[in-house]
Formats: structure tokens, C-alpha cells, sequence
């Protein structure tokens, strides 16, 4: 029987596999009400290899082709700052709700 009092577990994808995310992002994910279930990276092998070693399900080579997947409540951006508007506002138009590091651009 479920236990109603536990929180609902987002199911997460992450956009950008490097270094940043497998020191600092991806090990916190345990403490939160978070399901990491995709990866996309532009390097698919290292998205591939991420998914596999944190317990994602799927991984893809953009992160547009993952917000299309249909199957993800947010999406965690771990990337420069440079490209988080434009995969911010891809993640808003696809129904997710955004997870960002400061800053949120480059610049005003």
C-alpha cells in the first residue's frame, strides 16, 4: 500500500552531463523527491553513460529530443550560463517546470 505522506517523486531528466553535474548535481539527487529518468548531453556516449551509471532510463543526444519524449515533470539544467535561456524557455514550451544554477544568463 503506498504511504500517502511520502512526497510525490518528480521524474527529472538532466540537460548536460560534464564534470559540474557528476561532482555536484548528481549526487545530491538522492536527497531530493526527484526520479532521474533521462540524460541529454550532445556527446550521446557520455549521455549514454550517465544514464547508466545514475539509473536513468533513457538518454538522448539533445535536449529538445527529451522534452519531446513526454515523460519528465523538470528539467535540470546544468550547463553555462549561455545556453540557459534558450533551453529554459524549450523546457517552458514543453509543459516542464525548470531547475537552474545562478545566474540565469549571461547577461540582462
Amino acid at each position: 500500500m503506498p504511504d500517502d505522506r511520502q512526497p510525490k517523486r518528480l521524474r527529472v531528466g538532466l540537460v548536460g552531463a560534464g564534470g559540474h553535474a557528476h561532482r555536484n548535481i548528481l549526487p545530491t539527487l538522492t536527497y531530493l523527491p526527484v526520479e532521474l529518468v533521462a540524460v541529454a548531453d550532445p556527446r550521446e556516449a557520455h549521455a549514454a553513460e550517465t544514464a547508466r551509471r545514475w539509473g536513468a532510463e533513457r538518454h538522448f543526444a539533445s535536449a529538445q529530443q527529451m522534452y519531446e519524449w513526454g515523460e519528465l515533470d523538470a528539467a535540470l539544467l546544468v550547463v553555462s550560463p549561455e545556453a540557459h535561456p534558450d533551453l529554459a524557455m524549450a523546457a517552458f514550451r514543453a509543459g516542464l517546470d525548470v531547475w537552474m544554477e545562478k545566474p540565469a544568463a549571461a547577461s540582462s
